[in-house]
């Protein structure tokens, strides 16, 4: 089912083009709603970038987070982008890390990137997180 589900989405993303986007996004909306992690991401994309509704970027964060927490490490990753810039929710730093350091557990190359950006910069990061930095997610 998740190879199918996978094929779908990248179906899906391949298929944003012309007058698809509303058929797309009542797809794409409906498996989000059923729990889906890979269509709660897509949407919270469709959302962000404003691809088939308008950008909404506190919808983003809906579905961002719903994703996020069932462990979905772009999810996590585009959250914290979405607290870092303050886009759809107050700008957190902290929180901003936290996301980033669950998505660079799992190996996600650009929360490595911006974990250890923050830690060089100092930005939201507390001790643990330094330590998760130094242990080897640089």
């Amino acid at each position: 089912m998740k190879l199918l589900t996978s094929i779908l989405f990248t179906l899906l993303l391949i298929g944003f083009a012309g007058s698809s986007y509303g058929q797309d996004f009542d797809e794409t909306k409906l498996l989000a709603e059923q729990g889906d992690a890979s269509a709660q991401l897509l949407l919270g994309n469709m959302y962000r970038n404003g691809f088939g509704v308008p950008e909404n970027y506190a919808e983003a964060v809906t579905w961002y987070r719903a994703a996020a927490e069932q462990g979905n490490a772009r999810a996590q990753y585009s959250l914290g982008l979405m607290y870092d810039s303050g886009n759809g929710v107050p700008e957190n730093d902290s929180v901003a890390v936290k996301w980033y350091r669950l998505a660079a557990e799992q190996g996600h190359a650009n929360a490595r990137y911006r974990l250890k950006f923050m830690d060089d910069y100092g930005f939201g990061v507390s001790e643990s997180d330094a330590e998760v930095v130094k242990s080897g997610i640089q």
